[in-house]
């Protein structure tokens, strides 16, 4: 997706930071709320915002996610990812759950695949309202 598409796209952000940084790039937002809780956008969007790491990733990588999966490593959305120079491309789990717990990331990593988690990206696939993922990596 070249930069005319990124601006053209909605960024489905779960938490008031993430809606605020969007805004400050320019882009259009939606708050969807954790794991989407305040419902889903009307098109598919963009799930943007933080993400952990369950495997080599620094605080800050920004990631262009190619894939989403569950626990197990199905996959949930497979696409080109969305461009964005600098950004790392990423498998993305998509969790029901915080993951904090070092050896359930491992557990994770090892059992799906992915590069990181979240818990808006799964959500936004499995109802077919998913465009793309950008997340940076927070912890």
């Amino acid at each position: 997706m070249d930069a005319d598409g990124l601006r053209s796209a909605t960024f489905a952000c779960a938490t008031t930071a993430e809606e605020r940084m969007a805004r400050r790039l320019g882009l259009a937002t939606v708050r969807v709320g954790v794991r989407v809780a305040n419902g889903l956008p009307e098109t598919p969007g963009v799930s943007f915002g933080l993400a952990g790491a369950l495997g080599d990733l620094r605080v800050g990588d920004v990631l262009d996610a190619t894939r989403v999966v569950d626990a197990s490593g199905a996959t949930l959305w497979e696409g080109p990812g969305l461009g964005v120079r600098g950004a790392r491309p990423a498998t993305m789990l998509g969790s029901d759950v915080l993951v904090h717990d070092t050896t359930e990331r491992r557990r994770l990593r090892e059992a799906s695949g992915a590069d990181a988690v979240d818990m808006e990206s799964g959500v936004l696939a499995r109802a077919g309202r998913l465009a793309g993922v950008l997340r940076a990596v927070s912890d």
